[in-house]
C-alpha cells in the first residue's frame, strides 16, 4: 500500500528505465517531472524483483524508513575537511542550518560503529551497517561501494534494506563497454536490496553537495508523519525555484546551492518510491 496523505502525492510515481544512451541525462529536473515521484531502475525484471524484495521483507511491513535507526561514514579519506566539519556542526547543534531534532540524534549516537568520521571502514563494517540501518549516508568522495566490493554485498543481500544517501562524485553515474549493457556501483546496491539509493550522475563541488547533504537530513528530522523521499529531494533543491534564483547577496544566504542548476540536478534517486520519517 503506498498511499500517503499528501497533496503531493496525488500523481502516480514514475519509473524510469533509460537505455544506455539516454541515462546521462538529467531528466528529474525538467519541468514535465515538477510535481512526480521519480526514480530510476535499470529494467523492467530488477524493478519487479526489488518491489517483490521490499514488499514482501520481513524486516519491514510498509515502505516507510526511520531516520531514527541511521548510520553514518564521514569523510572516510580525510581529504574533506571542510565536509566533516558541517557534520560535526549539526551534530553539535551548532549554527542555523541544524534542526533541532537531528541535532539530538545524532549526539544520542554512542556506538562510534554508527558513525564513522575521518577513518576508512573495513568491508565488514560497511556491511553491518548495510544489513542493522535502515538509513545510511556517505560523504566523501566517490562511492560507498569503494570500501567494499559488489560480490560481498550480493552475498548479504537477502539481510539489507537500507535507504542510502551516496553523495559522493559520479556514485550514480553508469558506464558502458560495447555492446554490454550499463554497469555502475549504484546498480550493486540496488541488486544487493536496497530500495533507494540517492547518488550523483557526475563529478558535484564539495561545497554544494555538503549543502544538499544537509538540508537533506534536515528535512528528513522534521518529518513526523512521514514525507515521500522524492518530496524532501524536491525540497531540499528548491534553490531552482525562480524566486529563489532572483534573489541576490544576503537575501539568498550564504547557505544556498551555489551551482543549483548543475550540481543541484546531479543528484537523481534509484530504487522504489518510499517514505522516511524521523
Amino acid at each position: 500500500n503506498m498511499s500517503l496523505s499528501s497533496s503531493s502525492s496525488k500523481n502516480n510515481p514514475i519509473i524510469l528505465v533509460l537505455g544506455s544512451e539516454m541515462q546521462c541525462f538529467p531528466w528529474e529536473s525538467t519541468k514535465t517531472f515538477h510535481d512526480i515521484h521519480v526514480t530510476r531502475m535499470p529494467s523492467i525484471h530488477s524493478l519487479l524483483d526489488l518491489w517483490e524484495r521490499v514488499s514482501s521483507s520481513e524486516k519491514k511491513t510498509q515502505t516507510c524508513y526511520n531516520l531514527s535507526n541511521s548510520s553514518y561514514v564521514i569523510n572516510p579519506e580525510r581529504n574533506l575537511p571542510q565536509t566533516e566539519k558541517n557534520f560535526c556542526k549539526l551534530k553539535d547543534g551548532d549554527g542555523d542550518t541544524c534542526n533541532g531534532a537531528l541535532s539530538d540524534l545524532l549526539s544520542g549516537i554512542s556506538n562510534t560503529e554508527r558513525i564513522i568520521i575521518g577513518k576508512k571502514p573495513a568491508s565488514n563494517d560497511i556491511m553491518n551497517l548495510l544489513n542493522t540501518s535502515e538509513v545510511l549516508t556517505y560523504w566523501g568522495h566517490d562511492s560507498l561501494m569503494k570500501f567494499t566490493s559488489s560480490g560481498k554485498v550480493a552475498k548479504f543481500s537477502n539481510e539489507t534494506n537500507c535507504i542510502i544517501f551516496d553523495m559522493g562524485c559520479n556514485s550514480g553515474r553508469l558506464y558502458t563497454k560495447g555492446r554490454f549493457g550499463s554497469h555502475g556501483k549504484v546498480f550493486s546496491l540496488i541488486s544487493a536490496g536496497c530500495p533507494a539509493v540517492v547518488s550523483n550522475l557526475w563529478k558535484v563541488s564539495s561545497g554544494d553537495c555538503d549543502i544538499l547533504a544537509m538540508r537533506l537530513l534536515n528535512n528528513i528530522a522534521s518529518c513526523e508523519k512521514g514525507k515521500w523521499l522524492n518530496d524532501i529531494l524536491k525540497s531540499s533543491l528548491k534553490d531552482h525555484d525562480e524566486t529563489n534564483m532572483k534573489l541576490k547577496g544576503k537575501r539568498r544566504g550564504k547557505k544556498n546551492i551555489k551551482l543549483p542548476f548543475l550540481n543541484g540536478s546531479a543528484t537523481i534517486c534509484y530504487g522504489v518510491p518510499v517514505v522516511l520519517k524521523m
